[in-house]
């Protein structure tokens, strides 16, 4: 089977099936029931002259719209165990990370506020999952979330965006990841990004090389083949 995000959607492509199947989210859903619930019960604040009157007398909060929120699907991965996938899903509020089985019941391992959960990449072993926690300042970082979704740690940091971890197919613990430098100006206000570079982080031993870089050219969503081809 083949799984793809178009336009914020998560899809499944079966093996000798015809149209790819839409996968809606159980907690996606939600999210949108509970907007719509909101915005009907206050709805006659807003009906008519007097309703807005006293929506403003009241200082009532403007109330969500359910016709726009945005809910995306914004990485997708091969779960640990057969048929499973694991996806990352975002609002402008929150974040989280789940997996949807063979049977398809959703089961969310993560959620935040702080940071958007993006890139996903499974160890093989299944012992834990990398991914890129991405910040409302630009930075993203990477991090390691245990496989039951408990454990978050951060594994990189400083003033760059870090991206698409992926793991090396080899013994130890070591990953391959795109990197930018954030620039800043004399008064420390963004001012740009340097070229994006491929880095390998060793877990076990925390040293970090750099595997590709040039001035003139963006390297970008790195893989490690058998091999050990980049």
């Amino acid at each position: 089977m083949l799984a793809y995000i178009s336009q914020g959607q998560l899809h499944l492509q079966r093996h000798g099936a015809g149209e790819a199947e839409l996968l809606e989210s159980p907690f996606a859903r939600s999210l949108k029931d509970r907007v719509i619930q909101i915005h009907n019960r206050n709805a006659w604040k807003l009906q008519g002259r007097g309703g807005q009157r006293l929506s403003r007398a009241l200082h009532a909060p403007e109330q969500p719209d359910p016709a726009a929120l945005r809910v995306a699907i914004t990485s997708v991965a091969r779960g640990l165990s057969p048929g499973e996938l694991m996806y990352t899903l975002e609002t402008d509020e929150i974040s989280g990370v789940f997996t949807r089985d063979a049977a398809g019941i959703e089961t969310r391992l993560f959620h935040t506020a702080d940071f958007r959960a993006r890139h996903l990449d499974p160890h093989p072993t299944g012992s834990d999952v990398a991914l890129s926690v991405c910040y409302r300042n630009g930075l993203a970082n990477l991090a390691i979330l245990n496989s039951d979704g408990s454990g978050l740690t951060e594994i990189t940091e400083g003033e760059s965006v870090d991206h698409a971890p992926r793991w090396v197919p080899c013994p130890g613990r070591r990953l391959v990841y795109q990197s930018a430098g954030i620039a800043r100006d004399p008064q420390a206000r963004f001012s740009g990004f340097g070229p994006v570079s491929i880095h390998q982080l060793d877990l076990d031993t925390g040293d970090i090389s750099c595997l590709a870089q040039d001035d003139h050219f963006d390297f970008l969503w790195p893989r490690i083949a058998a091999d050990g081809a980049l």
